[in-house]
């Protein structure tokens, strides 16, 4: 299989989420992945453009999870790898170019992910198979300086010494991605966890072959194309078994909708094959798209290494937030613990700690769920059926689906983290309210015995003014009856003529008669007042 050109695409990851929990100080969150807020810092320093799009891709992920191309005008996008100085290093001696491999790259932010540097090599000239796959693990080995840099040095404008001559692919993502951020004045931290996950390469070749047709030409080189993705050299293995071949060759690995068009996906890389004897120089459109051609292909496997990458770093980030926030739930039950003890009135900041807790935590909780909907539909993000395949396939490849279901798991630790926290919280309120309830009743029945006494203190009073009121009224009768100088007796002997005995005694008759019906009309009114 004789190689026309190939081109090695390298994705390296550019983390841009370091906090999910809201800050201390600001209440405010930064999101999850690249927000418009991000991308219009970079407006302000650099040239930002929407990546172009495949036309199958959906509205939703145009508006919903734009990519966005970011450039400095001052910085060529392009430089190159001396073909004697690779040729140099024992690996790639036997590669025999007689020309320079030239270099591309570019920075690219997507919506809701993490970003990407893509740094791909061009080589225009025939290489026979057997060599030209150790290209594309040029990245396997970091200690490759290879790329000149005397095109690009504008890019080591931030750095206090003079770029090197040469630099590896690692050093030279690493200053990409220094550069941008510091012009935008942004913390440029490199999640360490990824060093050796982040360099997935896509690889590109163009061949010719004299097989009659694609399965005849799969047949005939499946070794060779199985060592693309392989690489048995760099691993100190002589060549792929043909066990290997077949699993890598398996049918959940191969993408192919043209006949001059195949796809191997696997965990160590991508390789899109373009057959030309089959080119009909005519582009194959399927449901009226072009699906198989290579920038297609390239765009959807961006895509699924954005999510992977993004995971990843979001499940390195989980870790010590979740650990962080087990020791919060200790604290505030602690400090609800020792409150609820104190005989003193209880320090509420800590229930309005709790409460911003349980919001803070289901808010991070809410966000990952809605981007793991997001991220995990490929039927949002894609129009085109046969697109939504190559993706299912490359997610099962590059094994997202564990690191999705590891998130999940995330999620419900937040959740049982949050639920701690509002049990505590209204454990506490019940505690609270029943201690409330208890001592309000023990007052409610020192008053009720208060009032009691206060009662029977009444009652007793009440008899003695009762006595007291009775000995007045018989002072009063015996007056009026015995003293005959009582004005009233003298009055009603005057008017009726009588003697003294019968005056006094319808005197009394008449002060009990006026008496009585005082007492009568009185409680006469106290009932009809009621």
């Amino acid at each position: 299989m004789n190689i026309r050109n190939m081109r090695c695409y390298f994705l390296y990851n550019i983390p841009v989420t370091e906090q999910l929990l809201a800050d201390d100080e600001t209440h405010q969150h930064q999101g999850l992945g690249v927000t418009p807020e991000l991308i219009d810092k970079f407006k302000q320093h650099f040239e930002v453009k929407t990546a172009n799009i495949p036309a199958f891709y959906t509205n939703h992920y145009r508006n919903e999870h734009t990519p966005y191309t970011i450039s400095d005008p001052l910085i060529l996008h392009e430089t190159y790898v001396d073909s004697g100085r690779l040729q140099d290093i024992p690996f790639f001696q036997e590669l025999n170019l007689s020309q320079k491999i030239i270099v591309h790259w570019n920075f690219l932010l997507s919506l809701q992910t993490t970003g990407l540097i893509t740094i791909w090599l061009q080589v225009d000239e025939t290489l026979p198979n057997s060599l030209a796959y150790r290209l594309s693990g040029l990245h396997l080995n970091p200690d490759y300086a290879v790329i000149a840099t005397e095109p690009i040095k504008a890019l080591w404008l931030h750095q206090p010494d003079e770029p090197p001559p040469y630099v590896t692919l690692d050093a030279l993502a690493h200053v990409i991605r220094t550069h941008f951020f510091i012009g935008c004045g942004l913390n440029v931290r490199r999640v360490q966890a990824l060093r050796h996950e982040i360099q997935i390469p896509f690889t590109a070749i163009e061949v010719d072959t004299k097989c009659k047709d694609q399965k005849e030409f799969v047949k005939k080189e499946r070794r060779s194309l199985a060592e693309f993705v392989f690489k048995p050299n760099c691993w100190e293995i002589e060549r792929a078994s043909m066990d290997h071949v077949h699993h890598v060759l398996a049918d959940d690995r191969i993408w192919s909708i043209a006949q001059d068009t195949y796809v191997v996906v696997a965990y160590e890389g991508t390789l899109y094959v373009k057959i030309q004897n089959y080119n009909t120089g005519v582009p194959h459109e399927v449901s009226s798209f072009n699906l198989a051609d290579e920038s297609s292909v390239l765009h959807s496997f961006k895509l699924a290494v954005s999510v992977y990458h993004f995971l990843r770093i979001l499940d390195d980030l989980l870790d010590p937030e979740i650990n962080k926030l087990k020791l919060e739930v200790d604290q505030h039950q602690e400090v609800l613990h020792d409150s609820f003890g104190d005989s003193k009135q209880t320090d509420y900041t800590v229930l309005r700690e709790m409460n911003e807790f349980v919001i803070q935590v289901s808010d991070l909780q809410f966000r990952l769920m809605d981007l793991l909907e997001e991220i995990d539909n490929a039927d949002k993000l894609i129009d085109e059926e046969w697109h939504i395949v190559l993706l299912d396939k490359l997610t099962l490849a590059l094994g997202t689906r564990i690191w999705r279901d590891g998130i999940h798991g995330r999620i419900n630790s937040l959740r049982e983290l949050a639920q701690t926290v509002e049990n505590t919280y209204q454990r506490f309120l019940n505690l609270n309210a029943n201690k409330s309830i208890a001592d309000f009743n023990a007052q409610l029945l020192i008053a009720n015995e208060e009032s009691q006494k206060m009662e029977d203190r009444l009652k007793w009073v009440t008899y003695i003014f009762s006595v007291l009121a009775l000995a007045e009224l018989l002072g009063l009768l015996i007056n009026i009856g015995l003293d005959d100088s009582n004005s009233l007796s003298l009055y009603i002997r005057s008017i009726l003529h009588l003697n003294n005995s019968y005056a006094h005694i319808l005197a009394i008759i008449l002060v009990f008669t006026v008496l009585a019906g005082a007492f009568l009309a009185i409680i006469w009114w106290e009932r009809h007042d009621v």
